[in-house]
């Protein structure tokens, strides 16, 4: 038996129309030979799935629950909530004694799940797809100067030539299950010297990497990360409110996830007007910040989800701009400023909390 494992927390529902998707994509390929391969969702709900309300779809999932505490403990008090991944695949390993896959939700299986599993033995271990060493990333420059040319940790080498693997997948055999305690502790040193959002995903990519034969799983399931997920969801949450099941496993047979186009229109004035303002700002970042924002605007009164995915898409291009002028940024996004968000009525919880945190913490 395998166990192919999803992670689950928060009130943001869309998390579960994508696990949906993801475990239909896998069962497609299974059939009848579903019995070699179990579903499991960690949780801190066993009716977490059957209470959504989103799809009607029943899956053959078995639940793992974890306490208010253990996420707590997890999550050190909530300071870093990615520390919880690796608990979390410690949790299935422990209770299954069998290889785990822990998939993120936002997934989609395009090629037998079996194939994921053949990579997975003792001293085998698989993750999603190797991207580029963090030497070349700005975001993680405060810790490469701190490893200067090179560090050990927890008997893992890490230098500025390290490579980040994509965490959306990680395969690991309950043989190599001491393996997640050393990345914890990379993890734990790395987020003190810089709270980098993914130091979880790099420091479980260096342990695998050095002490196992790892290998990628990019030709067997897509992940759809990033802006793009925001406009993927729209597009799920319509299969699957829309489709019966046989429609369904029709669209994943021919993975026609992308059609329609994923990212809706935009109107020709918005580019026109926020190019204009790029001549003052000279940040492309807060371009596209500004052209998403008003584009959320002009879909807010035709499509909430897609209003929804542009003002979350503002966020993330706003957060990584180089703009820093805080009264000039209340105002360029005034409807979601924090002193206008709460009275704005087609926002999402999980939009309004990522804008709130953003104003938050930029003083």
């Amino acid at each position: 038996m395998k166990v192919i494992a999803y992670f689950l927390f928060g009130d943001d529902r869309l998390y579960e129309v994508e696990l949906v998707f993801s475990v239909l994509s896998a069962l497609r390929f299974l059939k009848d030979q579903s019995e070699e391969i179990k579903f499991c969702v960690v949780s801190d709900s066993a009716e977490r799935l059957l209470q959504h309300g989103e799809v009607g779809i029943e899956l053959p999932i078995e639940h793992l629950t974890f306490s208010a505490q253990e996420f707590a403990d997890w999550t050190n008090n909530g300071a870093y909530i990615y520390r919880a991944k690796p608990f979390a695949l410690k949790k299935v390993l422990e209770h299954y004694q069998t290889p785990v896959a822990l998939i993120d939700t936002d997934t989609y299986f395009i090629d037998h799940p079996r194939k994921l599993f053949e990579r997975i033995a003792p001293g085998c271990s698989v993750m999603h797809v190797r991207e580029a060493a963090i030497g070349g990333s700005e975001l993680w420059q405060p810790i490469v100067k701190q490893i200067g040319s090179g560090m050990n940790i927890a008997g893992i080498q890490i230098s500025a030539r390290s490579l980040m693997l994509n965490s959306g997948v990680i395969g690991i055999d309950p043989a190599d299950q001491s393996l997640i305690n050393s990345a914890i502790e990379i993890l734990d040193y790395l987020y003190q010297v810089a709270p980098i959002f993914n130091v979880e995903q790099f420091a479980i990519g260096a342990v695998l990497d050095q002490k196992t034969q790892l290998s990628v799983g990019d030709d067997v399931i897509n992940h759809y990360w990033g802006v793009r997920k925001e406009f993927v969801r729209v597009q799920l949450l319509k299969v699957l409110k829309e489709n019966t099941l046989e429609k369904i496993t029709q669209i994943l047979e021919t993975t026609a996830l992308e059609v329609p186009e994923v990212y809706p229109r935009i109107r020709l004035r918005d580019r026109v007007i926020t190019t204009l303002n790029f001549f003052w700002h000279r940040d492309h970042d807060y371009r596209r910040a500004q052209l998403a924002y008003r584009t959320a605007l002009y879909y807010a009164k035709k499509h909430v989800g897609y209003a929804n995915a542009w003002a979350n898409t503002a966020l993330e291009s706003v957060k990584v701009s180089k703009h820093r002028d805080r009264q000039k940024n209340a105002r360029d996004f005034r409807y979601l400023n924090k002193d206008a968000i709460e009275q704005v009525s087609w926002v999402r919880p999980p939009t309004r909390r990522g804008w709130m945190q953003f104003w938050q913490q930029s003083g």
